[in-house]
């Protein structure tokens, strides 16, 4: 029996420490590969399996073509800033390829020019993003802010027949405010402008531009400004558009969080803060772009997802061949969609790696990022330094009934996951051999139980001080009172 106790022990002590020694390690996998009747409650622990509420395509409302507008003139401003420098360094670098075709370079002065406009391009390119950027963004925030206010109204005033879309004073509402958040965004660029004489000119003439087409003007009339599922000002641009899209702010919105939360905990500078957000920026974008891509994609999985499920609620014969095309196809599904959905975690973590890479050393020796945990997440702690716990416990002989009970209990829910039964698809494999419920894990369930009804603890082990010490000494001191 003490032989028994100290393999068990070993077997779960060593699978909880190799887990330890790879962080990489996820119960994820495991609980995806389910099978059986109770595979759906494996399933259910991980959240949102099968991507429908991460990647759900819905009726949404987006302003890409006003935002482009809003991002051009910034980089018309500062295109025509360093412009001047960029043909002066065009001219040094047509120079350099016709003396590179006779085998000669550039003499010292010439390279000394070069590296200077370099330099100056360099220079100016970060002064004008450093001071403009914040002022793009807070344009696009407010902005977003203002879709998802109006979000339900539009969406409505879009679904309604083309003859019930008379409401000029609604229509005439969203316009004013959207034209005040680009006046305001127009006028801050243009203030910059008078700060650095440099640039002046620039923005004077990009912001013209845009001003000079309106989003929505005094004594503008609203009417038949919505067409088909667009809304466009009445000097033409389009304002709004409404489609089938995905929700990006799934993805971005963490990262978002996370940024806020890592300047509390870590007291970012200024430096650091614009830095942080300059990456989030970058990664908000970035999640946008993918999301928008691969849209028409991803809705044909889902239709052909919906189609298999339709099939499976059909029931079948119980034929083996069926069993087999349905238990492949679904995980073909789910491979399928983890392609996106790993491929956008990937991209939350390289967002993290590089938040991380902000941090001066004493601020990163205040801890790690404060990431929030997932439901995967604590599974895996769970089974990590759960199955550790059991393993020590009977190693050592301490605690070794509720140990022996709480190993026996986490087999019970390996067995549920993969049973060892002939008419389950898929089959065990050959190599471990053919059971009829009765397999390894069975009954290393079954041995863990009978260990837990015994006093295996006391022989050779730490529970028989336990026993005989601390809960003596307890009683004693019990019967005294």
């Amino acid at each position: 029996m003490v032989l028994l106790r100290l393999g068990l022990g070993c077997h779960f002590f060593y699978e909880g420490v190799w887990k330890i020694t790879h962080p990489e390690f996820s119960a994820e996998s495991f609980l995806t590969m389910a099978k059986g009747p109770a595979a759906w409650i494996f399933h259910g622990m991980i959240y949102d399996i099968d991507g429908r509420e991460r990647l759900r395509i819905e009726r949404g409302v987006a302003a890409e073509k006003l935002l482009a507008d809003w991002r051009k003139v910034r980089e018309d401003s500062l295109k025509r800033l360093v412009d001047p420098y960029v043909k002066r360094l065009k001219k040094y670098d047509e120079k350099a390829q016709k003396l590179e075709e006779k085998n000669q370079t550039l003499i010292p002065a010439d390279q000394a020019t070069v590296a200077s406009l370099e330099r100056k391009i360099r220079t100016l390119t970060d002064q004008f993003d450093l001071a403009t950027e914040p002022i793009l963004w807070k344009a696009e925030d407010r902005l977003e802010d203002f879709l998802k206010k109006n979000k339900t109204s539009i969406l409505s005033h879009f679904a309604a027949p083309s003859e019930e879309r008379k409401s000029p004073e609604k229509v005439a509402a969203w316009l004013a405010e959207i034209s005040q958040i680009e006046t305001e965004y127009l006028e801050a660029m243009t203030a910059y402008g008078q700060e650095n004489k440099e640039a002046a000119d620039g923005i004077n003439r990009s912001a013209r531009a845009l001003a000079s087409k309106p989003v929505f003007g005094e004594g503008a009339s609203a009417d038949g400004l919505v067409t088909g599922n667009r809304l466009k000002s009445p000097s033409k641009r389009e304002v709004l558009s409404v489609s089938d899209l995905i929700d990006a702010e799934k993805f971005y919105g963490p990262c978002r969080e996370l940024k806020e939360a890592t300047v509390r905990k870590f007291g970012l500078n200024a430096d650091q803060q614009a830095e942080a957000e300059k990456l989030y920026r970058r990664y908000k974008d970035a999640f946008k772009t993918v999301l928008a891509d691969n849209r028409d994609d991803i809705a044909v999985h889902f239709d052909a997802l919906e189609r298999f499920e339709k099939r499976e609620a059909v029931g079948n014969n119980g034929a083996e061949h069926q069993k087999a095309r349905r238990y492949d196809r679904k995980q073909e599904l789910r491979k399928e969609v983890n392609v996106w959905l790993n491929g956008l975690e990937a991209s939350k973590r390289g967002f993290q790696k590089g938040l991380a890479g902000i941090l001066t050393e004493p601020q990163a020796a205040r801890g790690s990022l404060p990431v929030p945990w997932t439901r995967v997440d604590l599974i895996n702690l769970a089974v990590t330094y759960g199955l550790t716990a059991i393993g020590l416990c009977l190693l050592l002989g301490l605690f070794t009934r509720p140990a022996a009970l709480g190993g026996g209990c986490f087999m019970i829910s390996v067995v549920l996951t993969q049973p060892a039964w002939p008419t389950i698809y898929p089959h065990d494999p050959p190599v471990v051999g053919h059971a009829l419920l009765i397999n390894k894990d069975f009954i290393e369930m079954l041995a863990l139980f009978m260990l837990a009804t015994t006093a295996v603890g006391r022989w050779a082990g730490l529970d028989y001080f336990v026993e005989n010490y601390v809960i003596h000494l307890w009683n004693k001191m019990a019967n005294k009172k």
